[in-house]
């Protein structure tokens, strides 16, 4: 079997290694994949990769030049996609989703993957029509999360979606033993015994980047920050009139994960987010904010559920600290119980009953 994973994105976030983790285990399985556009990483895993010279992602922003472009971007995403002969062609966002699968769907067949809550705003009401309409050339759409599943089926009425909630490789990411711990503290300039909370996500004011760096000083916590995106400025800013340390797009995680002793996560409307279980697997325990809807992931993972100001969030802090122990092991069981191996054999279950169909 044979993958085209039709995706463009230039910002290192949680689908973006979703995507890498998936197909680098699907690999291991004898399925190849070849990317059609941008990931950063995916080639660090030794994925092939072609680039079909997508512009960016689609935002409120770049959305009225992606509409013009999205023609010429669809003639060289199907130019491309028909060289490889692909069994499957799986597509992620909203640009390919709705530019491309028609076109592509004439290849092979066409398998949606959606990580987060639909769109609020402007944004959702202008894209739900074509989404749509384009998800009558999509054979099946997988869901990370059954919220996520609701909002699909509300949209389109699709016959064909499935829920695999998002997954961990619990081997190579674990807690720290103390030796690894104190050398990723003196890697990252941080004194052995200081208390660290740590947040990872796109700056986009969606995910309250800033008020989590108030949060972590209103908690007496130094706070690592990792990510970029169009708050970089304000979080940046913020980081430096607080104490916190911004370290922009990190590519590879384990030094602040086994660094830090809480992890922090203050986003609003979320899907289910892989870096929940990435911080859970490496040991840490969690504190959410309860407007990001995932309360269910909250508690299986006995995460601290606080409102979304910043003394609430200062006070869940402090609370898992203070628990300890267990609230590191309740983190690591719920990333357990979430591994990767079969989690990537459902994946590759779908791709060929699909497959098998469209024979």
């Amino acid at each position: 079997m044979h993958i085209a994973v039709v995706v463009t994105s230039d910002h290192l976030g949680g689908a973006e290694r979703y995507l890498t983790r998936l197909y680098a285990e699907t690999a291991r399985r004898g399925a190849g994949a070849t990317l059609v556009g941008r990931v950063p990483s995916w080639t660090d895993h030794g994925l092939d990769a072609v680039d079909p010279d997508l512009g960016p992602k689609w935002s409120r922003r770049t959305l009225p030049a992606g509409l013009l472009r999205l023609p010429a971007e669809a003639r060289r995403t199907r130019d491309a996609v028909g060289r490889l002969r692909p069994d499957v062609i799986q597509m992620q966002y909203k640009r390919e989703q709705i530019g491309f699968s028609r076109g592509l769907s004439r290849l092979a067949p066409v398998v949606w993957i959606e990580h987060g809550r639909w769109l609020s705003g402007p944004m959702g009401i202008a894209l739900a029509a074509g989404y749509r309409r384009a998800s009558r050339f999509a054979d099946a759409i997988i869901c990370v999360d059954e919220r996520v599943a609701g909002d699909v089926r509300r949209i389109t009425r699709h016959p064909h979606i499935e829920v695999i909630e998002n997954a961990v490789d619990t081997v190579a990411q674990h807690p720290p033993s103390a030796a690894d711990r104190q050398a990723a503290r003196a890697r990252l300039g941080l004194a052995a015994d200081e208390p660290v909370a740590l947040w990872i996500g796109r700056l986009h004011r969606n995910k309250l980047p800033v008020r989590a760096v108030e949060a972590a000083a209103a908690a007496g916590l130094r706070l690592l920050m990792v990510g970029d995106g169009p708050e970089r400025e304000d979080v940046a800013a913020a980081t430096r009139a607080n104490g916190a340390r911004f370290l922009g797009t990190v590519p590879d995680l384990t030094d602040v994960f086994w660094a830090a002793d809480v992890y922090l996560f203050t986003s609003t409307g979320e899907g289910f987010p892989t870096v929940l279980l990435e911080a859970a697997a490496h040991g840490l325990p969690l504190v959410m904010n309860r407007g990001a809807g995932i309360g269910h992931l909250a508690r299986a993972a006995g995460a601290w559920e606080t409102g979304d100001d910043a003394g609430a969030l200062a006070e869940g802090m402090r609370s898992a600290l203070a628990a300890g122990a267990s609230a590191r092991d309740r983190s690591l069981a719920w990333a357990r119980a979430h591994d990767t191996r079969p989690w990537a054999d459902r994946h590759l279950s779908l791709f060929r009953s699909v497959a098998r169909r469209a024979a």
